[in-house]
């Protein structure tokens, strides 16, 4: 979502104007970005986010790894202190991939959704501050999603001790949570565009620059699990921003977040995804226009005892 080298009459990326230029909608969408994508939250994005039970985060571990997580808390943890600001009263899981990663100055992306209401708001920026047990968010852009794809269900919030929590990390899929995609209806997926001549994470010295957090529905089972270390998840049509695959087609290394909404177990997992956009396997899901293929090479495993 951040705006790269382009000229300023674009909100979008090259990798995002590459994307809609595959389709026919770079020039259509040229003036648009702005109309849609803004530098603050309107008034009713800033109530919206006030509202939640949770919200979803991407971010980079300390290592450049994309991942994408879940921070809960009462009605209210989350508060508009100005239309550039947000102040969310909640910690991270204790072996979350980003425990440590949200911290001052670790650029974010946010997707906040009302499951009930199938209403979303998306959101880039930095963390800014942390000193007060609280993370404090600096906007960078904003704005609405459609209801599109989300699978209606009330939020109910279970409460896990951290001793019943177990964390287990991996690199091949297990049958548990092969099962777990199989089940899936809902998917969050994290992505960032990579500036390489900033410094940054490890030896390759490539920090993130404008992180996305997006949301992924359909029927349970539209994520396929080709084996234990691939996964097909299919693209469907929306607004043609592509945010996540403008992206990927960049730095090709994705976060995805499942989340067993009956247990409280979450799959978190890194690893790269390259863009079908004109194969005979697309055919093979209904309503995709596109699939992603990804392969894993990082897992994090929340299971609730």
């Amino acid at each position: 979502m951040q705006k790269l080298d382009v000229s300023d009459q674009t909100a979008f990326h090259s990798g995002e104007i590459a994307a809609q230029a595959r389709v026919g909608m770079d020039e259509k969408l040229a003036n648009v970005g702005n109309q849609y994508i803004r530098p603050y939250f309107l008034d009713q994005h800033r109530q919206f986010f006030e509202k939640l039970p949770f919200i979803v985060v991407s971010g980079c571990d300390s290592q450049g790894l994309v991942w994408i997580t879940l921070l809960m808390g009462h009605k209210g943890f989350i508060r508009s202190t100005t239309d550039k600001a947000l102040t969310l009263n909640t910690t991270v899981t204790s072996g979350d991939a980003l425990e440590e990663a949200l911290k001052a100055g670790t650029e974010v992306g946010l997707i906040g959704i009302e499951l009930h209401s199938k209403r979303r708001n998306r959101a880039s920026g930095t963390i800014t501050k942390g000193a007060d047990n609280n993370l404090h968010f600096t906007l960078n852009q904003s704005y609405g999603n459609c209801p599109k794809y989300i699978t209606p269900r009330t939020w109910q919030p279970i409460a896990i001790s951290d001793s019943a929590m177990t964390v287990s990390k991996q690199t091949r899929l297990t049958q548990s949570m092969q099962q777990l995609i199989a089940n899936a209806d809902t998917l969050f997926v994290g992505s960032g565009y990579l500036n390489p001549e900033a410094e940054g994470y490890g030896e390759t010295k490539t920090k993130s620059f404008g992180m996305d957090a997006s949301h992924r529905g359909g029927p349970s089972g539209f994520v396929v699990v080709l084996n234990d270390r691939e996964l097909v998840l299919p693209d469907y049509s929306g607004n043609n921003f592509f945010n996540t695959i403008g992206n990927l087609s960049i730095n090709p290394q994705v976060g995805l977040l499942f989340i067993d909404f009956n247990s409280g177990d979450r799959l978190q997992i890194n690893g790269r995804a390259t863009v079908d956009w004109g194969s005979e396997k697309i055919a093979e899901h209904e309503g995709a226009k596109r699939l992603l293929n990804i392969e894993i090479d990082h897992i994090n495993f929340m299971h609730v005892s």
